[in-house]
């Protein structure tokens, strides 16, 4: 259950916040000049977008790195720990929350074994086949989660004829 609380400054807020510890969490959106809009969030939606915001940090970070290996020509090793380490201040700024879904727990240790790429001393090349092959296969699991084949797509037709 949300309840919602308009403040006109921020002693407000803080009062509201104080007075009340049943609050997690706080959504704050700013409606103009007239205050902030608050709302007590629980417990399991704050640990719902925590978990959400890890998972697209995680895919944003894997996206990056297979984008840069597929699309680029003249891959260097230089060029790709500089893009880790961009990559890694995002993955450092948020909470690690344990992931218990297949697909999700295969990303979580993808991105790991690029991190470990970076700090090896492995060839381009011998990476760049790796992690591509690994991306690929979390691609098709989740694809084949989505997709399903229509058992006797056939017979599914018949009684239009």
């Amino acid at each position: 259950m949300l309840s919602l609380f308009i403040a006109k400054g921020i002693n407000e807020m803080i009062a509201f916040l104080n007075a009340d510890p049943l609050i997690v969490g706080i959504i704050i959106q700013k409606l103009g000049w007239k205050g902030y809009f608050l709302a007590k969030v629980g417990t399991k939606q704050l640990e719902n977008s925590k978990r959400l915001r890890y998972i697209r940090i995680l895919e944003r970070f894997l996206k990056s790195i297979t984008s840069y290996l597929f699309k680029v020509e003249n891959i260097s090793k230089e060029v790709f720990d500089k893009k880790v380490d961009n990559n890694l201040k995002y993955l450092e700024r948020t909470e690690k929350i344990p992931l218990y879904k297949g697909e999700y727990s295969d990303l979580e240790k993808l991105v790991e074994k690029i991190v470990e790429f970076r700090n090896g001393d492995e060839s381009i090349e011998n990476i760049k086949s790796e992690l591509l092959y690994a991306a690929n296969q979390i691609e098709k699991s989740v694809n084949r989660r989505r997709y399903k084949k229509d058992k006797h797509s056939g017979e599914k037709f018949k009684e239009w004829e």
